[in-house]
C-alpha cells in the first residue's frame, strides 16, 4: 500500500509540475528528455520503431524529401505552361472589352405619342413607335452578324442576306432572321414579349430557357420574359399588329385592362377603372386623339370618364 500511496504522490506532484509550467517550458522539458533520458531499447525491435515513426509522419502531413521535390518540380513546370497562357488570355479579354467599348453606339429613341422610320447601313427598315429605343453599332453591319438592340415597339423589314443573319437583342430574347418582315413588343417594364411574323422566318431564343422557336408567317408570340415560356398563337389578322403605323390600336374581344394598358402607354397616362364589368372589347382606337378614344370605350361600355388631375383619369358607369 504504501508503494501504491508513493505513486499517487509522485504523480500529483508531476501533474502540478505539469499544470504550473508554459508550453515553451514543457516543450523544452520533453525535448531533453527525448534527447538524453534513459529509455530501454532492449524491448523495442527495429520494426515497432519504423512504424511508430511512420504513425508520426502521416499524422504530421509529412513527405520524404525526395517526393517534395518531386512534386514541387511538376508544379513549377506546370506553372512555366500556365502562366503565359493565362497572361495571353487576359491580355486577349482586355483587349477586345477596350476595342467593344469604343465602338460608338447610334442610338434612336422616341418620345410620347412618337414615331420614327430609320433605315440601317444594310438597307433594313425599322419604323419604331412612341417610347422605343433602337441602338446599334456601324460596324457590326460589316461583320459575321448585323446585331440591334432594341426596347419598345417596332416594325422591322429586314434585308435578306444569308451569310450575315440579323440579330435583335431584346431583353431576355434574341430574335434572328435572314430576311423578313414582323412586328416586335418588348418593354423593359412588361412581363411579357410579343412578336407577329407578317412573311418570312424568324428564330426567337428564350435567354432565361435557352429554348428556341422557328416561328411561321401569320403566327404570334407570346414570350414571358421570366420563366421562358412561349404561347405561339395563329392569327387570319397579323395585319392588325402594325396598325400603330396608322395611328391606330386594333383590339378583338381584348379585356379592359388591356384596352386601359394601351391607353396608358399611348397617351403617357394613369387611368383608374372604376367600373366592375368583365366584357371584352372589339374595336379600333386612335392612338393620337384621346378624346375620340374616350368617346369610343364611353360609347361601348356606357360609362363615364373623368379627369381628376393632370393625366390622370377614372372611368366610372352611368346610373
Amino acid at each position: 500500500m504504501k508503494g501504491t500511496t508513493g505513486n499517487k504522490q509522485e504523480l500529483n506532484i508531476e501533474r502540478e509540475i505539469v499544470n504550473g509550467s508554459t508550453d515553451e517550458q514543457l516543450e523544452a522539458t520533453m525535448l531533453e528528455e527525448w534527447n538524453h533520458g534513459i529509455i530501454s531499447e532492449d524491448n523495442i525491435s527495429d520494426t515497432d520503431i519504423q512504424r511508430i515513426q511512420e504513425n508520426i509522419h502521416q499524422h504530421m502531413g509529412y513527405r520524404s524529401p525526395g517526393k517534395s521535390r518531386y512534386i514541387l518540380k511538376w508544379i513549377q513546370i506546370a506553372a512555366s505552361i500556365l502562366l503565359p497562357i493565362c497572361i495571353l488570355g487576359m491580355a486577349y479579354i482586355y483587349h477586345e472589352n477596350k476595342q467593344y467599348a469604343s465602338i460608338p453606339m447610334m442610338k434612336v429613341a422616341t418620345g410620347e405619342g412618337e414615331q420614327v422610320t430609320v433605315t440601317l447601313p444594310d438597307g433594313t427598315h425599322v419604323i419604331i413607335n412612341s417610347s422605343s429605343e433602337l441602338k446599334y453599332a456601324m460596324q457590326s453591319f460589316s461583320q459575321k452578324e448585323r446585331e440591334v438592340y432594341f426596347d419598345g415597339e417596332g416594325y422591322y423589314k429586314v434585308t435578306k442576306n444569308k451569310k450575315h443573319p440579323f440579330v435583335i437583342h431584346s431583353h431576355n430574347m434574341d430574335i434572328r432572321v435572314l430576311g423578313t418582315e414582323f412586328n416586335i413588343i418588348n418593354h423593359k417594364s412588361d412581363q411579357t414579349a410579343e412578336v407577329a411574323l407578317i412573311n418570312g422566318s424568324v428564330q426567337l431564343t428564350s435567354l432565361v430557357t435557352g429554348n428556341s422557336y422557328t416561328m411561321s408567317p401569320n403566327e404570334i408570340a407570346i414570350i414571358n420574359k421570366k420563366t421562358g415560356s412561349m404561347d405561339i398563337r395563329q392569327t387570319e389578322n397579323i395585319q392588325d399588329a402594325t396598325a400603330w403605323q396608322q395611328k391606330q390600336t386594333i383590339f378583338r374581344d381584348e379585356p379592359m385592362q388591356q384596352v386601359i394598358k394601351s391607353l396608358e402607354r399611348n397617351y403617357n397616362i394613369h387611368i383608374k377603372n372604376g367600373m366592375k364589368t368583365n366584357e371584352n372589347f372589339t374595336g379600333t382606337l386612335p392612338t393620337n386623339n384621346l378624346d375620340e378614344a374616350f368617346k369610343i370605350i364611353s360609347v361601348s361600355y356606357n360609362c363615364s370618364i373623368q379627369k381628376i388631375s393632370n393625366n390622370n383619369y377614372i372611368i366610372k358607369g352611368k346610373k
